[in-house]
């Protein structure tokens, strides 16, 4: 029971969690640094073990009721996968600090959605980023009589380059909550009858909400009224967060519906009848390799042209659904799929990306700040003696961001200079209390440039960049120490 988990004054037993750092569960897993938690849980950073040891998170949870179903609860979210969903790689029982814990070893995520939003809003478009693939992951979970039970911004979570919803909430549709606890973003019935795909669709109202205007809706009247959305809601998520935030379960939108909404299906022309050269002509007319959208080698990194060469080609294949002509689909599409790849080729060449190739947008970059659209680039002119800065890049954080700042906030980035004046490495020496102005620092210190260095030294910078609400400043430093 979660009382179990409560010292003789009546604190919680995760309130020196902290103090657990270097412990070993389950004879396995180091508690590494402490990530963050509650009064019911406590998250440290972890490692699978193994010959090439795997980051991860390990999370300890307070039992709450049954322990064997809560487990069982656990194991079964293991086994559900998506490619949107956060890896559970090993549940179980673990003793700590005198107390019966529960432990779930996940893949380590570099970022939720809770740390942004007090920084600033999302725009429209990063909102649409993150949205489709939660659409997709709740649809999933939802068709398999799954709900995901806890959608708030601490579970929206980016993982490499990926965004994920997390895992351990996971159960079937009506199963109740253990324990009732106001949250700003469970649906009004939850205590009652349980989660439930509507539940989900309530939360992601909320999550609209606050995502664009960083406020919950209001609801004064809970018993007449529906809650109220924000003022200057941008649409069309004022109308779908309407649609979510309705008391009555069964009246609430549904998913493919919010889906539908947001990306709606093309509409295309399908050829009828003829003949099969006939056919395959109107086809390929579909193509316009001026429109197909694969951007030269030099700007993408290669895995990046398979994916968007890929993602075409689904596009192409998917409008070939031509009643009457089902046994020329497959050819058809084989030699949609050879033209694509012939294209690709001609226009990217076997040339290799350089060193500073840029990478393709994902959703994940919603929660990361952008660096092309957030600094300023200022070339300092033609330089020729060793040491000396050729480029520097200031950060231009939005106004919204800049306004939560109280006092300074001071970030040291130290970068490691390559033979040719490019930044070969940028790290955090000093991150500051902020990880979105960190993440923008570091983002825009590997884009200075600088003079080659002499023979023999191996050059390196210290770039001290302050924040605060008139803007950012940098004061780089140069560290020369001989190879």
């Amino acid at each position: 029971m979660l009382e179990a988990t409560q010292t003789a004054k009546g604190e919680s037993v995760f309130t020196s969690s902290r103090e657990w750092q270097g412990q070993v569960v389950n004879g396995a897993y180091p508690l590494r640094q402490y990530v963050g938690g509650s009064e019911h849980s406590a998250v440290f950073l972890t490692e699978i073990p193994g010959q090439n040891s795997q980051r991860a998170a390990l999370k300890l949870i307070a039992p709450t009721g049954d322990t064997d179903v809560q487990l069982g609860r656990f194991r079964l979210a293991a086994e559900i996968a998506h490619p949107h969903l956060l890896r559970i790689f090993k549940v179980g029982r673990t003793h700590i600090a005198g107390e019966d814990l529960l432990f779930l070893v996940t893949e380590y995520a570099d970022e939720t959605l809770s740390q942004i939003l007090p920084q600033r809003t999302l725009t429209p478009a990063e909102v649409t980023d993150m949205v489709k693939p939660c659409m997709e992951t709740l649809a999933y979970l939802h068709q398999n009589g799954f709900a995901h039970g806890r959608l708030k911004p601490t579970n929206i979570m980016v993982v490499g380059e990926q965004l994920k919803l997390s895992s351990d909430g996971l159960c079937r549709a009506g199963v109740l909550p253990a324990s009732i606890e106001p949250d700003p973003y469970d649906p009004p019935e939850l205590s009652t009858k349980g989660t439930s795909p509507a539940g989900d669709v309530w939360s992601l109202g909320v999550i609209l909400a606050e995502a664009l205007t960083q406020r919950f809706p209001k609801w004064t009247d809970r018993l007449q009224k529906e809650p109220v959305l924000p003022e200057n809601m941008a649409e069309p998520f004022a109308e779908i967060a309407r649609h979510c935030l309705v008391r009555d379960p069964q009246s609430r939108g549904k998913i493919a519906e919010i889906t539908n909404r947001l990306f709606p299906p093309a509409r295309t022309a399908h050829p009828k009848g003829g003949s099969l050269q006939t056919k395959l002509k109107s086809a390929l007319n579909l193509l316009h390799f001026d429109d197909l959208k694969i951007r030269p080698v030099h700007d993408l990194k290669i895995r990046h042209i398979l994916d968007s060469t890929i993602r075409d080609i689904k596009d192409w294949i998917s409008r070939l659904r031509v009643a009457d002509t089902s046994i020329y689909a497959v050819p058809i599409a084989a030699m949609m799929v050879i033209i694509l790849l012939l294209a690709a080729l001609r226009h990217h060449g076997p040339s290799s990306p350089p060193k500073t190739a840029a990478t393709a947008s994902s959703p994940a970059q919603t929660l990361r700040p952008k660096p092309s659209q957030s600094a300023t680039r200022t070339k300092l002119g033609p330089m020729t003696e060793p040491g000396q800065i050729v480029q520097q890049v200031v950060p231009s954080p939005p106004e919204k961001a800049l306004r939560t700042i109280t006092g300074k906030i001071r970030v040291d980035v130290r970068v490691f200079v390559d033979a040719d004046g490019s930044v070969q490495r940028a790290q955090l020496a000093t991150a500051g209390p902020s990880k979105y102005f960190a993440n923008l620092a570091l983002q825009c210190a590997r884009e200075w440039r600088f003079t080659p260095a002499t023979q023999g030294v191996s050059p390196g910078w210290m770039l001290r960049f302050s924040f605060a609400k008139s803007g950012a400043t940098v004061q780089p430093r140069q560290i020369v120490s001989s190879s």
